[in-house]
């Protein structure tokens, strides 16, 4: 690089899932997204995948600006239009067509659909299911007939999706966003990520997820059996983190007990989507 030239970010994979072939897909999505002008990272080099240690290794421009104030209302109707044009842009082949969506943290052995979100909270479960205390053991229990039963989005549109997408995967400023962190990206049910956001954007205000839905739908017009599913989609990434705080729990000598409110903290989390659900539905009709 020269002395003007803008700085360099490297990402390096180390997980299990992360093959340099997969990072070497991930190099091929941010191509495809630069080809058809979605302000994603771009990458930094004409072969920005090499190896380190075994890990694939990324290269990409660095975005000026930070986080966006993620309580506003105008940055989430940004976001939500920006999830619209993703999904709205047309099928691809290659590392654009392979599957995702799926969040690839928590150990990276599950990737692909949204579905392996599910998986990879069965596993955090089973993981630690010999070193749950007699008196958790029907909490325990309840807790997994919940991932058992989750909706996992199967069946429902498919697109080009991300698969942590959420106010913290923009950079930048707002009017301007950049979209970052494409590992989990490809193509898999376009509902898991809208639900992400609008269950995020509900953090601050329920005015927020409004704005959200407002901004997708300016690009992307859910179907029916989508809006019927919504409202359990809507607990698909909290229920796989609830497994991940579960897991370390355990892990940590403490077995959480239905005391504890484990796992009823759904209750309360299945009355919240229902609300998030219907002020979405509303902005979208």
């Amino acid at each position: 690089m020269g002395a003007t030239a803008a700085p360099w970010i490297a990402r390096i994979f180390s997980s299990p899932a992360d093959q340099v072939s997969r990072v070497e897909g991930d190099a091929e999505i941010l191509r495809f997204l630069a080809e058809h002008n979605f302000p994603a990272e771009r990458v930094a080099h004409a072969e920005p995948v090499s190896v380190f240690n075994g890990s694939g290794v990324i290269v990409t421009r660095f975005v000026e600006g930070g986080r966006p104030d993620a309580p506003e209302a105008a940055v989430h109707h940004e976001l939500g239009t920006l999830l619209g044009r993703l999904h709205a842009l047309p099928a691809g082949d290659g590392a654009v067509a392979r599957d995702g969506g799926s969040d690839e943290a928590g150990g990276g052995f599950h990737v692909g659909r949204p579905k392996e979100d599910l998986a990879a909270a069965m596993s955090f479960l089973v993981s630690v299911e010999d070193e749950v205390a007699p008196e958790g053991r029907e909490g325990f229990e309840l807790l997994r007939d919940r991932v058992e039963n989750a909706d996992d989005a199967e069946g429902l549109p498919p697109a080009l999706t991300h698969g942590n997408y959420h106010a913290w995967s923009a950079v930048g400023t707002p009017g301007d966003l950049v979209i970052v962190g494409w590992a989990g990206s490809g193509r898999g049910p376009r509902l898991p990520a809208l639900a992400w956001l609008l269950t995020t954007a509900a953090e601050g205000d329920l005015a927020l997820v409004d704005a959200a839905a407002r901004g997708y739908s300016e690009h992307v017009q859910l179907t029916d059996e989508e809006i019927q599913r919504l409202p359990g989609i809507l607990g698909m990434k909290p229920l796989w983190l609830a497994c991940i705080q579960y897991r370390e729990s355990v892990r940590s000598g403490h077995t959480p007990t239905l005391d504890d409110g484990w796992p009823t903290w759904d209750v309360d989390r299945n009355e919240r989507n229902q609300r998030i659900a219907a002020r979405a539905i509303a902005a979208f009709r």
